[in-house]
């Protein structure tokens, strides 16, 4: 790994190149004169700082295409007539920024330049889908950092306090696609994102949640497309630091501890040579968070014993370095040469599904489980502008994340796990492992006991495309493009590693580890390796045993490749973005010939059908190659403004996306073990799987109200289909449970937005969604019950219910009131608020649907990890009650000063999270619909469990009850400074 991270970097440095696709917009626009209204041939029209320019045509229109996101200087010149200079001309991601001019001629050339700062439009008229934009601006004075909770600030995305999963619109998590300077940064395995973005890296965040083009893929709910900071023809750059450690950790100073927060951000651009057009943007942050997920129900839970004083979860940090950079070398007018990095490497105690550590390890943090993770994006762009109608775009992409779950004492030693040498728990019995997992009452893991499970996977991608853009005319504008991209995915787990030291026979140990490892791409050892084909090494002896050539297993290389094509064609009343994805993937691997066996009339499978033909040997003759799937998916967008203040849009269009490919890789030699052993119920991956889809349909209007204010009215309806769940199949050895296609769900609903611009120092922004989420499942795994029970199937829901994450209502209220320097009251000549700000966000949301459940257990919290282990037989229907509302308000506070150091400014601000400490409960115990209470003391075996406990022991009892996951986050009050020049 060390050897790619070097070679990374010096491909970084040695090789800058240009953004990729989707990180530019478009100005265009008409040239008249003042006097006589009549349009100007031939005036020149630069975007000042770039080579990008253009005249004017016989109708006086112009275009100027690949103009970088952000704001820009426009200079407008023509002999004869006074030269203009438009300042802060925004430019959006594949949007068009119209700029009309009316030139006043003169007499004299007297080099009078008539400088016009440009005000943002309220209302984009070419925009045919949902789209909402936030700039550095916006971003710099927000009381949230970091992606997720910048995106969940708008309307239409669901995320929950402590965690990195959105559902926007309706969708799984796993259905959105996260792009950053144009690179697809969500991890194909399972489509999270591991990258972390400063605030102060961001240069313009976009998120459509309503459709989008053809260009866009990999996703079927949302697009977030983040464009980074560039460099500039002057240098510079910021520091920032934030801490919450000025308050103590254990006494509520201010209403509230400190949970060990520490940010600190340095950046710097400007040009690689000075004087050049050559430039170089970087950012470095360091994180580091004693308490990474802290809870409302844990700060202000007075049943913790002696030792858990204070606020902090006790070993549950999260600490992470991340980087960006770009570089870019301006090869005369015509051709540019950048390149991009996002680096993220961290360190955080989670379960093995999320994060934050799981209460059960609170008394032996030392062995909780612990997630280490690396992400690495980097591309490279040549862009030849052909023309001034012309410019193709030829890439480079190279994708690299990492991640490992482990007991964070022994991390990847494997070998010590079940080494009494190394564990205080020595296991003196028969029954191997157990006093290794030893639990004390009620529900804790004993000081000592270990995760008895490891897993690491390995997915990168290198990719190439080309992307070519012509401006036909005044009206249309053509985009196409062809990528391919070919991975390598690996994946290790050791379901057991106690168990390593206690085979001493190499035999035995052998068939241990080969029946509890699942592997490829790595070899028995953990090893990464690039061959072994189990298909054509495994030998077996008479009884179908494997004996050798089990010991390493190639990785596998899914392809993916695609290719688009779009029009946007833009007239004065009229905007239409037309377009046609085709996407290709190859899972490049072998799949069952098929899965369920045939059975005679006595309930026994046929010979030769099912999964293992009929013979309990898994082997060559069991598969074929997979298959490939091809789909094309159509979009249609239009915008027609019915007057200057009112515009109208709607949008259609089909959304595939791949599987996760967690979901479709399986370790042949996990799968041979468990033919061979059989005996129980498991769940597995599936090579069959093919894209789940989504068509989706919006549509709605934007209205001006003044000149300062404006409102967004959209309702929208989704449906989707083949989506992953759980389901058994009836094989000729066993029962096992696969992953299938099979869910579908239906989403509708109406999104208001709100937006006032800043007028009298006041601004304003107001989202809200009312939404109706229902599906069949809410996740792959939710039918899992059923297809335990094996009265699944055929009882699958065939009716949709509201999903796990649907929140009825949800909405934002973001003010901002912010003098200006020179404003403010005067004291004596002193103007002490002038370059003061606040700024508010307000966020509620409705509860997420539960179901009710009756409380049956003989114990309580049955060691699991999720919160319904007390029963199991519903008594409501699916998802019939819900969590109650959720109100949170966050706060910041700044004061900018002006440094006698030149161009150097230097801010203070304090961040508050929660300001009014609201209990907001996320998740309830399904028994009781309480978040603090199982209810397990109001039944009789309770109250005689309860009452045979001593009294530590009941006070462990009431910490247990109150599950930190259940609760978002206590108040939390940080501070922090920036120094910019």
């Amino acid at each position: 790994m060390l050897r790619k991270t070097i070679a990374l970097i010096l491909f970084f440095l040695a090789a800058p190149l240009f953004l990729e696709a989707g990180t530019t917009g478009k100005i265009a626009g008409v040239i008249k004169d003042k006097d006589t209204g009549e349009p100007l041939i031939g005036v020149n029209v630069m975007v000042e700082e770039t080579v990008l320019g253009a005249s004017t045509d016989i109708d006086g229109h112009y275009f100027i295409l690949n103009v970088p996101v952000g704001t820009h200087s426009v200079r407008v010149s023509y002999i004869g007539y006074k030269e203009i200079v438009i300042q802060n001309v925004a430019v959006s991601l594949d949007l068009t920024t119209k700029l009309n001019f009316e030139l006043e001629p003169t007499a004299i050339d007297i080099g009078e330049v008539v400088v016009v700062t440009a005000e943002r439009s309220l209302i984009r008229k070419d925009e045919t889908n949902t789209n909402i934009i936030k700039t550095a601006e916006d971003i710099k004075i927000l009381p949230i950092r970091g992606l997720q909770n910048i995106a969940s600030s708008v309307a239409g995305v669901v995320k929950q306090d402590n965690t990195n999963v959105m559902n926007i619109r309706g969708g799984r998590g796993s259905e959105n696609a996260v792009y950053v300077d144009g690179v697809f940064v969500n991890d194909p395995y399972n489509y999270a994102v591991r990258v972390y973005l400063p605030n102060e890296a961001i240069e313009e965040f976009s998120v459509q949640t309503g459709g989008f083009n053809a260009e866009y893929g990999e996703a079927m709910s949302g697009i977030i497309a983040i464009t980074t900071n560039s460099g500039t023809s002057r240098y510079f750059g910021s520091f920032e630091a934030i801490t919450d450690e000025l308050l103590s950790k254990t006494d509520k100073t201010l209403g509230t501890y400190s949970y060990g927060y520490n940010e600190y951000v340095a950046s710097l651009g400007g040009p690689i040579i000075p004087g050049t057009k050559h430039s170089f943007f970087f950012s470095g942050t360091r994180r580091f968070q004693r308490d990474g997920t802290p809870s409302w129900g844990w700060a202000e839970n007075d049943e913790k014993p002696a030792g858990f004083e204070g606020g902090i979860i006790p070993g549950n940090s999260d600490e992470d370095w991340s980087f960006t950079g770009k570089v870019k070398f301006q090869l005369g007018n015509r051709m540019d040469l950048k390149s991009s990095l996002v680096w993220t490497d961290r360190t955080f105690a989670a379960t093995q599904d999320g994060f934050g550590m799981n209460p059960v390890w609170l008394f032996n943090t030392e062995h909780a489980p612990q997630w280490q993770t690396e992400h690495r994006s980097f591309n490279a762009t040549f862009t030849h502008l052909i023309s001034n109608q012309t410019y193709y775009e030829a890439k480079f992409n190279y994708f690299y994340t990492f991640r490992e779950n482990y007991d964070r004492f022994f991390e990847d030693r494997l070998e010590e796990y079940g080494d009494p040498t190394f564990n205080p728990l020595p296991d003196e019995d028969e029954n191997y492992g157990e006093q290794y997992n030893e639990r004390i009452s009620p529900d804790f893991f004993a000081p000592g006991a270990q995760f008895d499970d490891y897993f690491k996977n390995q997915t990168t991608y290198w990719g190439v495309d080309i992307d070519i853009t012509h401006q036909l005319g005044k009206h249309h504008s053509f985009k196409g493009g062809l990528e391919y991209k070919r991975h390598t995915l690996r994946e290790f787990r050791m379901l057991s590693p106690i168990g390593l030291a206690k085979r001493t026979d190499l035999t035995q140990l052998e068939r241990y580890r080969l029946a509890d490892v699942r592997f490829y791409g790595y070899d028995l050892d953990g090893n990464e390796v690039d061959d072994g084909d189990y298909f054509d090494n495994v030998a077996r002896d008479e009884t179908g045993t494997p004996i050798s050539g089990f010991d390493k297993q190639a990785p596998y290389h899914p392809i993916f490749m695609n290719a688009y094509i779009q029009d946007k064609i833009e007239f004065g009343d009229l905007v239409l973005n037309a377009g046609l994805r085709y996407d290709r993937i190859d899972p490049n691997a072998w799949q069952f010939k098929e899965l369920e066996a045939d059975f005679d009339e006595n309930g026994a499978p046929i010979p030769g059908t099912g999964m293992f033909g009929g013979d309990e040997i898994f082997d060559g003759s069991d598969v074929v190659e997979s298959e490939v799937h091809d789909y094309f998916s159509p979009r249609l967008g239009v915008s027609f403004p019915v007057s200057e203040k009112t515009i109208f849009h709607a949008q259609y269009g089909k959304f595939f996306q791949a599987p996760r490919l967690a979901d479709l890789y399986l370790s042949p030699f996990f799968l041979d073990a468990f033919v061979n052993r059989g005996g129980y119920f498991t769940n597995l991956d599936n090579p069959n799987l093919e894209p789940p889809k989504t068509t989706s349909y919006e549509i709605g209007f934007k209205q001006l109200l003044g000149n300062n204010a404006s409102i967004q009215l959209t309702a929208f309806y989704k449906e989707t289909e083949d989506l992953i769940q759980l389901i058994p199949i009836a094989t000729d050895v066993t029962q096992i449970a696969f992953t299938n296609n099979g869910d579908f769900g239906v989403i509708k609903g109406l999104d208001i937005i709100f937006n006032l611009r800043r007028f009298n120092n006041f601004s304003a922004n107001i989202n809200y969604e009312m939404q109706f989420a229902s599906g069949t499942g809410s996740a792959s795994i939710s039918n899992f019950d059923i297809a335990w029970q094996r009265g699944g199937k055929g009882n699958y829901p065939k009716f949709t219910m509201p999903l796990d994450f649907e929140q009825r209502h949800r909405g934002t209220i973001n003010v901002d009131y912010r003098l200006a320097k020179g404003q403010g009251p005067d004291f004596g000549g002193l103007r002490l608020f002038e370059n003061t700000g606040v700024n508010l966000l307000f966020s509620f949301n409705s509860g997420n649907p539960y179901t009710r459940m009756r409380i049956f257990n003989t114990q309580p919290f049955t060691g699991r990890y999720d919160n319904d282990g007390l029963s199991e037989t519903p008594l409501t229907a699916v998802n019939a009650e819900t969590t109650p509302w959720n109100y949170r308000m966050d706060l910041k506070l700044d004061r900018e000063f002006d440094l006698p150091l030149g161009n150097v400014d230097l801010t203070f601000y304090a961040w508050i999270l929660n300001l009014l400490n609201t209990e907001n409960v996320q998740d309830v115990w399904i028994t009781t619909g309480l978040a603090g209470d199982t209810g397990y003391l109001s039944t009789l075996a309770g109250q005689e469990y309860f009452n045979n406990l001593s009294a530590e022991e009941q006070q462990n009892f009431r910490m247990r009850e109150v599950d930190f996951f259940n609760y978002g986050i206590p108040r939390q009050i940080r501070f922090g400074f920036r120094l910019s020049f």
